[in-house]
């Protein structure tokens, strides 16, 4: 007879390695991308031949243009000449 815990141990490991499976098809690389920083708690990866200062440009720019603009974050884009 197991134990109640020992099946729910065995269900976690079979969600654990199926979740394992899907990140490692779905997933990108990121080592074939640049990491861009918006802010302190804001990164975004954008690949290696993107210039990093319009990526930015255009997340900022995004962010501040959605549907329902949500300007809680003043995003500092004085880095840019």
């Amino acid at each position: 007879m197991q134990k109640e815990g020992a099946v729910r141990n065995e269900e976690l490991k079979e969600l654990r390695s199926k979740a394992i499976k899907v990140s490692e098809s779905m997933s990108p690389d990121l080592n074939d991308l640049q990491r861009v920083v918006i802010d302190r708690n804001t990164t975004i990866y954008v690949s290696k031949d993107t210039d990093p200062a319009e990526a930015r440009r255009k997340f900022v720019e995004k962010m501040q243009n959605r549907k329902f603009d949500i300007r809680y974050k003043n995003y500092d884009l004085g880095d840019e000449g």
